[in-house]
């Protein structure tokens, strides 16, 4: 008879477990190369709205995009969380973005592209000792390469 170590010996596969490892690991501050594989206006556990974005890393890694836009007890900080959301959609997207009521701004983040590529930023606030919460801004959308046609001889 085995033990449940035994029979439990083939549940994942060892290089999935590193995945999800390096997945959990804070990433480091600095610059990315990414492209845009999800914008979409969702809401928080409380119902409230919020943007969801997923970037990908050129080595695979995915970098979440979570910005609460509504604090019902803090008003001047909802006020904050949209602007700062304005500010990094219109970084992303290389418009002017702008805010004109929450059915708008939804409709508006709805119609992001993706399958772009962007260079993003990633830091944390002083107070996030652990890294769990990635502050993200948009260096510079990276500019597709043109087509410059074949030149024959």
């Amino acid at each position: 008879m085995s033990n449940v170590w035994e029979r439990f010996e083939n549940v994942a596969k060892a290089e999935d477990v590193l995945e999800k490892v390096n997945q959990r690991k804070p990433l480091l501050e600095g610059d990315y190369e990414v492209t845009l594989e999800s914008i979409i206006p969702g809401e928080t556990k409380n119902k409230d709205p919020m943007i969801k974005g997923v970037f990908v890393t050129k080595e695979g890694r995915k970098i979440y995009y979570n910005q609460t836009l509504i604090v019902p007890a803090y008003p001047k900080l909802t006020d904050q969380n949209i602007a700062d959301a304005v500010i990094f959609l219109s970084d992303l997207t290389g418009t002017d973005f702008k805010f004109e009521g929450m059915t708008k701004f939804a409709s508006a983040i709805s119609d992001i592209e993706v399958g772009t590529e962007h260079t993003i930023r990633v830091s944390y606030d002083d107070k996030d000792k652990d890294q769990k919460f990635p502050k993200l801004s948009v260096v510079r959308p990276i500019a597709p390469v043109e087509d410059l046609g074949l030149i024959e001889f």
